[in-house]
């Protein structure tokens, strides 16, 4: 079977999504091309998939329709599966134009509108989610929870709305010795380090982290936070100031820049722990990064989060937008023995090797396709 992939981004979350679900389904059998970006952050890696790598959305939204178009008439897939728009507001033209040249198209969902609330209340932008929904062939989500939401506000029939776990990002590499992990970064051996990893934008919830963390380091002096990720939609000096004003500027390291995948583990490596406050989200990627290495995680009670975090097993689940909970469940893991947390890590690696492997998502998503194709 001949899939064509979309991923316009070529960076960042989605983008290693889709180069691991497209590599899976190579090993399932799959014939799998993916469109993307010329500046395809990944490129350097291993793939046994096609790359097209011919997207700009920089350069306009007609050249890149342009270059699906191309990529398709070329390929002739089977089906096309949609990781992210070009433009959800123009998008919503062509999937009902697929359906009546009877080509089968998907997409994942990752997240079912856009988060931040200007682009999310944006005029026609959840009527262009609500037309592609519903004229896709199958929706996927990462989670049960996420799949109850497009039902109740899409109206896409059951039978096409799909739960298929996030795979695991156990791809990034391997964990670097904490104490050489620590020196790169500038910390010592007997800090408890907190890490907070990934685009830093409203709804990421900084700005709930930093006063929950003033209350950590007044339990915990040895508490040390890294908030990594680049800015969008945040100005870095106003988490500066915020930083100031929780009078912890000792304890915080922000490094507001996008972290390239070969740097990750460094920073994952020298954390005793993974914080992601999210306010509202409907997965993560970040938790993935914090299974394949091997770390317990506070996460909030948002989106499919819950349904992916073994509470009080392999970290602790808090309520959203709550500065004083938060800093419990961090204050909660950070007292706990270091072998105690480091078996909450080592179960994390586990789930990402049992759970959340590629081989089991690669093979419910193959399954999808053959439904859809009639194979």
């Amino acid at each position: 079977m001949k899939v064509l992939l979309i991923e316009p981004g070529g960076w960042g979350g989605i983008c290693h999504y889709t180069y691991n679900l497209a590599q899976a389904l190579c090993q399932v059998g799959m014939d799998v091309a993916l469109v993307t970006d010329r500046d395809y952050e990944l490129r350097d890696l291993p793939r046994s998939f096609r790359l097209i790598d011919a997207l700009n959305v920089r350069e306009g939204y007609w050249q890149s329709l342009r270059a699906v178009i191309r990529a398709w008439r070329r390929e002739r897939p089977d089906l096309i599966h949609v990781q992210a728009t070009l433009s959800a507001r123009r998008d919503w033209a062509w999937f009902p134009a697929c359906n009546l040249l009877d080509i089968p198209i998907l997409i994942t969902a990752h997240n079912l509108l856009p988060h931040d609330r200007a682009e999310r209340e944006a005029f026609g932008m959840a009527f262009a989610h609500s037309l592609i929904y519903r004229s896709a062939d199958a929706v996927m989500v990462h989670g049960e929870t996420n799949r109850q939401e497009l039902l109740r506000y899409f109206a896409v029939p059951e039978g096409r709305a799909i739960s298929i776990p996030h795979g695991d990002y156990t791809f990034a590499g391997g964990c670097v010795p904490k104490p050489e992990a620590r020196g790169r970064l500038g910390f010592g051996p007997e800090d408890r380090v907190v890490l907070c990893f990934g685009t830093l934008r409203p709804y990421k919830g900084i700005h709930h982290l930093i006063p929950a963390f003033g209350q950590v380091r007044r339990a915990i002096p040895q508490a040390r936070l890294l908030i990594a990720g680049q800015p969008i939609g945040v100005d870095p000096q106003e988490v500066e100031r915020a930083i100031d004003g929780a009078g912890i500027r000792d304890a915080v390291r922000l490094d507001a820049r996008y972290i390239p995948l070969p740097e990750v583990p460094t920073y994952f490596s020298a954390a005793d722990l993974v914080v992601l406050p999210y306010v509202s989200v409907y997965q993560s990627g970040a938790l993935q990064l914090a299974y394949a290495h091997a770390r317990p995680v506070v996460v909030t009670a948002t989106g499919a989060l819950p349904e992916s975090v073994e509470d009080g097993v392999n970290g602790l689940v808090a309520p959203p937008a709550d500065p004083d909970a938060l800093a419990r469940a961090i204050i909660a893991l950070l007292s706990l023995p270091e072998g105690t947390l480091s078996e909450m890590g080592r179960h994390s690696r586990r789930l990402a090797e049992q759970r959340y492997a590629w081989a089991g998502v690669a093979q419910k998503t193959a399954e999808v396709y053959r439904k859809i194709c009639g194979h």
